[in-house]
């Protein structure tokens, strides 16, 4: 069967956090967001199609959990989808992941306890550890011999191991051969183990999801729900397999009784019943394309930011982008306002997983080439750089020169306007008497001119994306000083006033470099707002 993921659907007025809540997080307007892990495709049509006739009925009493349909779909899932079998006896049942996180913590730990997870973290594991009281540490998820892992675990009050399996926000599956070395280090050290699996079905081609039940050794608990994969959290809804049954006597009475939650939302186990039965193919189809999508975002990172090395994630559709092989250290207050006040896109910095210094979590896959045209313009349009003092270098390796100034300045986020305008006689002069110019550029930064020299020297040298990365920066520092002298965005730009020729020059840098990277909408663009201010800066650059 043939699913339309291309045609966008929309959400705003749905009361969804995405669209509908972004204002409350952000006081810029008409952003594009990209801060919270929902797809924006419709559920599967097998899905749907069971809700329609549930609601149909009409009457949506108190339910129970522990039914047949419920638990045998779970059970055939696991065994069809991971080769893995549950005993249905096993199961339990909670309004979502986290609350049977939260419950199972209260159940092994005490306040002041230590709680491992790996870093980066997804944000909803540092909420509820350190909102029971419970002190959360942290092991690098890159970690090749354990040995930082089983310092952490050895410490005696760790009590709790929290994997998250795939690693979300990374996208890494683990390995049967680390999820059996994790499992022996924990039962060593006498931590319990809580294994969030929710990506678990978003699972790529070439990599295999392993369930921790296979390697489950002393107190263990798996977590997870078909509401990430089929996309239908708002039904709430999700499940877990206690491994202990005192364990699991425990939590289910602590559900009915302290949480009063012995009935779950019925249109939740409506679609989970017709997910695991009947919707198999559509999510096959998604990961294809969400892939597809993560493939592409991988080819327009390596052309926007050489030396990055990004990799699409093993699992799930999250593109984890940390900055800082490009840059070095990153001043993540700084990028985070550039995307959001200058390019328009909302993103959650590193910092909010626990990874300061670059880190960003910018795309869900589905709407993806604006923003990644966004990200590149908010850094290589001038991302503040950290560690390097008042003008930002790129650091070693990076493809770029590193006399070659990156820093945004004050007047692009609001302050006062640079000394020197993009092209005041005094850079003009020391281009023309044959100073290099990226020593005109390190000593006035808002020249376009010297930026546009660099583009061009970069570009006859055969480093294209360098060039378009100068050429942008001149860009922008030309359109900045036209808006401040009174230009609205439109009209003439004359070539015969010398001041204007920097911006020119820089923008028709950018149309090349554009056009030479395979941006055709960039380059028609820049060409046309070229020939529409100045023709006779058109014909003179060709």
């Amino acid at each position: 069967m043939t699913y339309d993921f291309d045609t966008p659907v929309d959400r705003y007025g749905t009361w969804c956090v995405q669209w509908d809540g972004i204002a409350d997080r952000f006081p810029v307007p008409d952003l594009l967001p990209f801060t919270i892990s929902d797809m924006d495709f419709a559920c599967a049509p097998p899905v749907l199609d069971a809700l329609q006739r549930r609601i149909a009925h009409g009457v949506f009493g108190y339910t129970d959990w522990r039914n047949d349909d419920f638990r045998g779909a779970i059970r055939d899932w696991f065994k069809q989808r991971h080769d893995t079998d549950v005993d249905p006896g096993s199961l339990v049942y909670a309004p979502s992941v986290l609350n049977q996180i939260s419950q199972l913590l209260r159940m092994w730990t005490e306040p002041g306890d230590g709680v491992v997870v790996h870093t980066p973290t997804y944000d909803g594991f540092r909420k509820a550890v350190t909102g029971l009281g419970r002190e959360l540490r942290g092991v690098p998820v890159v970690d090749p011999e354990l040995a930082l892992l089983e310092a952490e675990l050895a410490r005696p009050d760790s009590r709790v191991l929290l994997l998250c399996s795939p690693h979300n926000p990374t996208g890494r599956v683990w390995t049967d051969a680390e999820l059996a070395a994790t499992a022996a280090l924990c039962e060593r050290h006498g931590v319990a183990v809580i294994s969030d699996e929710i990506h678990a079905d978003l699972t790529h081609d070439g990599f295999t999801h392993l369930p921790w039940t296979r390697y489950a050794r002393g107190r263990w608990a798996l977590v997870t729900s078909g509401t990430k994969a089929f996309n239908f959290p708002a039904l709430s809804g999700s499940y877990g397999i206690v491994g202990d049954p005192d364990d699991h006597a425990e939590f289910v009475e602590r559900m009915n009784t302290g949480e009063g939650l012995a009935s779950p939302a019925v249109l939740s186990l409506t679609a989970h019943i017709a997910a695991y039965r009947e919707g198999a193919d559509w999510l096959d189809a998604v990961r294809a394309y969400t892939h597809g999508n993560l493939r592409l975002v991988q080819e327009r990172l390596d052309a926007a930011f050489p030396g990055l090395g990004w990799c699409p994630p093993q699992a799930g559709y999250l593109a984890w982008i940390d900055l800082r092989p490009v840059l070095g250290g990153v001043d993540d207050d700084a990028l985070q306002r550039i995307l959001v006040e200058r390019e328009g896109v909302a993103v959650m910095p590193g910092v909010t997983y626990g990874a300061p210094g670059g880190g960003l979590e910018p795309c869900r896959t589905g709407v993806i080439i604006q923003p990644l045209r966004r990200l590149r313009s908010g850094v290589w349009g001038g991302a503040p750089v950290s560690g390097r003092g008042g003008v930002g270098e790129p650091p070693a390796g990076s493809g770029m020169p590193q006399t070659c100034p990156m820093a945004i300045h004050e007047n692009l986020l609001g302050g006062p306007p640079p000394t020197h305008l993009p092209d005041d006689p005094e850079p003009r002069e020391l281009l023309a008497a044959g100073t290099p110019a990226t020593e005109v550029a390190a000593k006035y930064p808002t020249s376009s001119l010297a930026w546009a020299r660099l583009a061009d020297e970069a570009y006859e040298a055969g480093r294209v994306v360098e060039s378009y990365a100068y050429a942008r920066t001149g860009y922008h520092r030309g359109l900045d000083s036209l808006r401040r002298s009174g230009w609205k965005g439109h009209g003439p730009v004359p070539w015969e006033h010398e001041p204007n020729r920097g911006f020119l020059r820089a923008l028709h840098a950018l149309a090349r470099a554009a056009g030479s990277i395979g941006e055709q909408e960039e380059y028609e663009r820049c060409s046309t707002f070229l020939r529409d201010s100045s023709a006779t800066a058109a014909d003179t650059l060709g």
